[in-house]
């Protein structure tokens, strides 16, 4: 074989690395390359997957048995397979059995008998990268062997709702896409998510308040409620939501929050109406219902005579309800805190005239008279007269005269003067 490939056997011990490919000139004889041709050497051809496990190829000759030895630390090898067939150029073997699912495998392919053994040139080595994640997100890539010198991508996808936040374990980093060139293993590669939160503001204006207040954050697709309470005497006027008006409560619920909100919360003074009646007389304000801000004080009045024809009204007062107390005049203030009723009252007077006719008098003058009241007028002849009668609304002789006054009166006494004869 020295004489074949280097033309003696002189100074030659084995060695030595006549090409200089990593293997000695014994390990070359022992293997069956050449020693004078780097590119025959017994080294790895190929590392790589087959079925999720290692498996790697080296330069075999069929007539060669090859055994495989493989270790955890790069140190400490055992065999795991023995008298492996050649193959024509490249021999093949997979570890089905390639645990732990941790750290690094190393692998050396050797062939030989006894002392006489030549070691492939290079081991073939895999990394284990183990990849898992939280609630919230994916990675798109599966815990696996990887051979050294590979480059891979660990991308880290978020679920719709959150966002990724870092990784964590064997690397630390906070961009989602991990681009690595494997030399080492990676036993616990974690991606880590959070829940989007969106703000919610709440304000509101004077005169009450909006529960929670500012800025409160809600979990995607979670839901919160605010309580609006107005101050006492005050209600809600407004209710705003991201700008738009909405119904009127005073307890708002936004459903599963998907983004940013803002509620707003206004307020006004309680609102009462005063419902004012009247059958006579001028007022002010007039007949009819106003509304008015709470404990608003109001003046109303009446002009306190209301006179048609031969009948008079006169105001006597008012009655009312809730914040009106009766009352007598024609002025009534009112300070207003409730729905309420003012109701002006009114009493009839009629005319009574009174007139004479002939020489006397009579005891009541032309004047006003309640209305339902009665009056007595007594007819006075004067001296050499006598009454006669009364005419007009009342023909009666009777004297003095009663009359109830249910209407308007005009009355005339008649008297006349005595005659004497003379025979």
């Amino acid at each position: 074989w020295e004489i074949l490939h280097f033309g003696s056997t002189a100074a030659r011990d084995g060695t030595a690395d006549a090409d200089t490919d990593g293997s000695s000139d014994r390990a070359e004889f022992v293997a069956g390359t050449v020693p004078t041709n780097a590119a025959s050497v017994f080294d790895l051809q190929f590392a790589g997957i087959t079925n999720g496990n290692p498996s790697f190829g080296w330069f075999s000759l069929t007539n060669k048995l090859y055994w495989i030895e493989k270790s955890t630390n790069d140190a400490t090898f055992v065999t795991i397979a023995s008298n492996v067939p050649g193959s024509p150029t490249v021999a093949v073997y997979e570890d089905t059995n390639a645990v732990p699912l941790t750290g690094s495998l190393y692998y050396w392919v050797r062939t030989g008998i006894g002392t006489n053994v030549a070691d492939c040139v290079s081991d073939a080595i895999f990394h284990r990268i183990n990849t898992s994640v939280g609630s919230g997100g994916t990675v798109g890539f599966a815990s696996q062997w990887v051979p050294q010198g590979s480059n891979v991508t660990i991308t880290a996808s978020p679920s719709n709702g959150y966002h990724f936040v870092d990784w964590t374990g064997s690397i630390g980093s906070t961009n989602p896409v991990l681009n690595i060139t494997v030399t080492q293993a990676y036993d616990s590669v974690i991606a880590n998510f959070e829940i989007n939160t969106n703000g919610i503001t709440s304000s509101a204006g004077p005169n009450g308040t909006i529960a929670p207040l500012g800025v409160v954050w809600v979990d995607y697709d979670a839901s919160t409620n605010f309580l609006i309470t107005p101050d006492p005497n005050y209600h809600i006027t407004n209710l705003v939501v991201d700008g738009s008006p909405v119904a009127i409560t005073n307890d708002y619920t936004f459903s599963n929050v998907t983004n940013a909100h803002t509620i707003e919360a206004y307020f006004g003074l309680d609102q009462y109406t005063l419902t004012i009646a009247s059958d006579h007389g001028t007022g002010t304000p007039p007949p009819g219902v106003y509304t008015n801000d709470y404990g608003s004080v109001l003046t109303n009045w009446v002009t306190g005579l209301d006179t048609q024809g031969t009948t008079q009204y006169v105001c006597m007062g008012w009655e009312g309800g809730g914040s009106v107390s009766n009352g007598a005049g024609t002025n009534a203030v009112v300070v207003l805190v409730a729905d309420s009723p003012l109701t002006w009252l009114w009493a009839t007077n009629y005319w009574l005239a009174t007139a004479v006719s002939g020489s006397g008098s009579v005891g009541v003058s032309a004047s006003w008279q309640e209305s339902g009241s009665n009056v007595l007028i007594s007819a006075t002849p004067s001296n050499g007269s006598h009454f006669v009668n009364w005419t007009g609304d009342a023909a009666t002789t009777n004297n003095p005269l009663n009359l109830t006054m249910s209407q308007a009166y005009s009355v005339t006494a008649n008297f006349e003067i005595y005659t004497n004869g003379i025979t």
